[in-house]
């Protein structure tokens, strides 16, 4: 499976620490156009142009009323990190 290297970028994190101390890259399930996994891609390589394509799913939060809520009310970075998520290849 192709696989990118890890550079890294302020407020993306490109990597999680393990428990050895040593960083372990974040990586991405890549797709075809079907859907189809086709390998894995470091995360920060798969969102540089010209991008590659990823499973990702992404959170709305709506109101009583129906109005989405991200778009009315400022959400914590932390929160927008988690509402924007990619699932783990497996």
């Amino acid at each position: 499976m192709p696989t990118s290297p890890a550079t890294g970028r302020p407020g993306y994190p490109a990597a999680t620490p393990s428990p050895n101390g040593a960083a372990e890259p974040i990586l991405l399930e890549l797709v075809d156009e079907s859907g189809v996994t086709i390998g894995t891609a470091e995360k920060l390589s798969a969102h540089l142009a010209p991008g590659r394509l990823h499973r990702a799913f992404s959170v709305f939060l709506f109101d009583d009323e129906g109005r989405m809520g991200a778009g009315q009310v400022p959400l914590p970075r932390c929160l927008v990190e988690h509402l924007l998520r990619a699932p783990v290849p497996r």
